[in-house]
């Protein structure tokens, strides 16, 4: 394959400028939009670890709360139940079934979902989120213990904030390529 410059070019000029005193919307470590990938085995703190920066003064700030997890009856989801029961303005959904869950399209803004260990399901309502979600103000989550499990197309590729714990040589090798 080979690239030639062009004699003539083409400037593309900014349709719709961002606003220029656009509010950050979590702390001050995280990007506006997060699109997540927290990945470790079994054990480690992945969910603590989601959980905790919802509770940081510092972490996330959002207005609903989806949860997608086969385990919903964890202690951790339970408690996290029942604090957002307790936080006036904050709604709470939880799904065990894919068939169930919001198309980021019917979803309300300012969220954030969480996908919980749910690689062997169908992955489609997870595409959707990694790929739409940031248009509607949605914030993504995919738990999950193997990296390479985890689609490929629209939900790493659209990822930009990937937290790992330790890995092994094969999914390193795949994070790093």
């Amino acid at each position: 394959m080979k690239f030639l410059k062009q004699k003539e070019s083409l400037k593309l000029e900014c349709i719709c400028p961002a606003p220029k005193n656009k509010v950050k919307l979590h702390g001050s470590l995280l990007p506006n939009t997060i699109r997540s990938i927290v990945c470790r085995p079994s054990n480690c703190g992945k969910t603590n670890l989601v959980i905790s920066l919802m509770l940081h003064q510092n972490g996330l700030r959002f207005r609903n709360l989806y949860v997608y997890s086969k385990s919903l009856y964890q202690p951790k989801y339970l408690f996290l139940e029942k604090v957002m029961q307790n936080v006036e303005g904050i709604s709470y959904y939880k799904y065990n079934h894919n068939s169930e869950i919001l198309s980021p399209h019917e979803a309300s803004p300012n969220s954030i979902i969480i996908f919980d260990d749910v690689a062997c399901e169908n992955q489609n309502n997870i595409r959707d989120y990694f790929a739409m979600g940031r248009h509607k103000n949605i914030d993504c989550f995919y738990i999950n213990q193997t990296y390479t499990k985890i689609p490929k197309q629209l939900v790493r590729d659209n990822t930009n904030l990937i937290i790992l714990f330790k890995q092994d040589d094969v999914n390193l090798r795949h994070i790093y390529y």
